[in-house]
């Protein structure tokens, strides 16, 4: 449950951050990129508060990849709506997305946690694995600071 209620705060993180980068001072939007960083962060400390506790869920982790894309679509969005990346970047995070989740959508129909879905030792290392995931949430924590530092310093 306490899971849960961290991956829920990260949606209120996201908007302030959104009004920051649109409407925020240069100061305020260096300041920004620290809200923007634990908001990044939380989607790990959910996960691990959720397997420490034993509270574990379909619905939690539906909810904890909603907010990923939640930051992730907002974010690539709002990034090439204000000229610091090219629009096909978040076209093609957005298609991608799209199948994914549709795909995803068909287990969790049937009761399968979006992660337990794969069935290959090869999908399941690109998917699950402490190795790919961890890449990915730096890659994604490394591009959105980045992208923010770029716009709060005017770069």
């Amino acid at each position: 449950m306490l899971a849960n209620y961290i991956t829920l705060s990260r949606f209120p993180l996201l908007l302030i951050y959104l009004l920051i980068l649109y409407r925020g001072s240069p100061a305020l939007q260096l300041a920004g990129v620290g809200l923007l960083l634990v908001g990044l962060l939380l989607d790990t400390v959910d996960g691990v508060v959720a397997r420490k506790t034993g509270h574990t869920s379909l619905a939690g982790g539906v909810l904890d990849i909603a907010a990923d894309r939640a930051y992730e679509l907002a974010l690539w969005v709002g990034f090439a709506d204000l000229g610091l990346i090219p629009a096909a970047i978040p076209l093609t995070i957005i298609l991608r997305t799209t199948l994914t989740d549709a795909l995803r959508s068909l287990g969790v129909g049937e009761g399968t946690a979006p992660l337990a879905q794969h069935r290959t030792g090869l999908a399941r290392f690109l998917v699950g694995s402490t190795w790919m995931r961890t890449g990915y949430s730096v890659t994604k924590i490394v591009a959105f600071c980045g992208l923010a530092l770029t716009r709060a310093l005017d770069l």
